[in-house]
């Protein structure tokens, strides 16, 4: 029995659209695909030529072609970039739900729903150990002043490894509900939050608490605790879900440290991240990103333009400049490029993945790293390609 596919093809120009239903038979189905492809970087090329004068044309080409998906770059400028390199790093087995980079640049460690920590070589881009042990979902890493590795796990745990021998150094137990994230304080404590709306601070000189080592607990939100960021003066934020949708800040020398709250957001704070400026930046499941006065604590800017939950942040200073970019990513599987010194919504939208996209980082050397629940990680050359367009 012949089976009749249908490949539809959409052509775009300045305006004018044309679709293309082709009916094609099975057999001919790879040489489709490699004359669509062919086609589709000429016609790319036809109109980056044509373009480059109009800033106001934004162009999405993903074309998904029998399960194979060629990405491109969608521009506010009508720049296009095609063929960026993109780098696969396969080896878990279940949702990718956060990243890290070691003390070493060139190591990158992975949490995962399959219950483990993986740790990449960056220059081989190889899986080189993974650290099991942990009884549930891995949903929070940070590094210790010491280079040990801190993982948060939804069996209400928080594990202490090192990760070059892949040896656990200590379990630390107190918190209720699962560790949704942690944060390495100024003084070289570790902060926890927790979906039991606590946060712990560690005291991370594990000789010296070799019993118990939390030095305070906070009652912070009203709900769960999703993310905490430590701040440049030695402070610390915290986000709470969608009960209480806040950005705390706490002086946590202090039993009851909260200096101040900000409000803004309608839904669950997922992320935090402080700029250069000291300005803190937050991502929300309202889908928003809101731009934050430390000092008032007013909203100076949102964010508008993800279509789903807004699960991680990250900026990017290109040559130590102070006009830098923020990378955020999302449950709408795509990450989006924000020009900091502008006031227009993404500069590029790139569908790196084909489902949510729940953390990314960016390394020294101008790679981002974004993990998702299709179970990989990819690594994009954003240094370069910000180069390939300032010539």
């Amino acid at each position: 029995m012949k089976h009749l596919i249908v490949v539809f093809v959409l052509l775009s120009t300045l305006g004018h659209h044309w679709l293309t239903a082709i009916p094609v038979s099975e057999l001919e189905t790879l040489k489709l695909l490699s004359e669509q492809i062919a086609l589709q970087q000429k016609i790319i090329q036809s109109l980056t030529n044509k373009i480059d004068s109009h800033d106001n044309i934004s162009l999405i080409s993903t074309q998904s072609i029998l399960g194979s998906t060629l990405p491109s770059i969608t521009s506010t400028t009508g720049k296009l970039q095609q063929g960026f390199n993109l780098i696969n790093l396969i080896g878990h087995t279940g949702d990718v739900n956060t990243l890290i980079k070691l003390s070493n640049d060139n190591l990158l460690a992975s949490g995962s729903d399959d219950n483990t920590i993986k740790i990449w070589n960056l220059k081989t881009n190889s899986l080189i150990r993974t650290l099991s042990g942990s009884s549930g979902h891995v949903l929070s890493l940070a590094v210790l002043n010491n280079g040990y590795l801190a993982s948060g796990s939804a069996d209400k745990s928080i594990q202490i490894w090192n990760a070059e021998t892949g040896q656990q150094i200590r379990k630390l137990n107190g918190h209720l509900g699962e560790v949704k994230s942690l944060a390495v304080l100024n003084n070289g404590m570790l902060a926890s939050g927790s979906l039991d709306q606590s946060i712990k601070i560690w005291n991370t000189d594990f000789e010296q608490c070799s019993n118990f080592c939390v030095f305070r607990t906070i009652k912070a939100h009203k709900d769960s605790v999703l993310c905490l960021y430590a701040l440049k003066n030695g402070n610390l934020a915290s986000g709470g879900g969608n009960l209480d949708p806040t950005i705390k800040i706490w002086n946590i020398n202090y039993e009851d440290g909260l200096i101040k709250t900000f409000t803004g957001h309608y839904a669950a704070i997922l992320t935090l991240v402080q700029i250069q400026n000291g300005n803190l930046i937050s991502g929300s499941a309202d889908k928003t990103i809101k731009i934050w006065d430390m000092l008032s604590g007013n909203v100076l800017r949102t964010l508008v333009g993800h279509t789903n939950l807004v699960n991680d942040l990250a900026a990017l200073y290109p040559n130590g400049g102070p006009n830098g970019y923020l990378a955020s990513c999302s449950d709408d599987a795509n990450v989006r490029i924000w020009d900091l010194a502008s006031t227009k919504n993404a500069v590029w939208t790139l569908p790196l993945h084909q489902e949510p996209i729940k953390s990314l980082t960016i390394l020294k050397n101008g790679y981002i790293v974004s993990a998702s629940t299709d179970n990989t990680i990819k690594l994009w050359d954003m240094a370069g390609f910000l180069a390939t367009l300032a010539n």
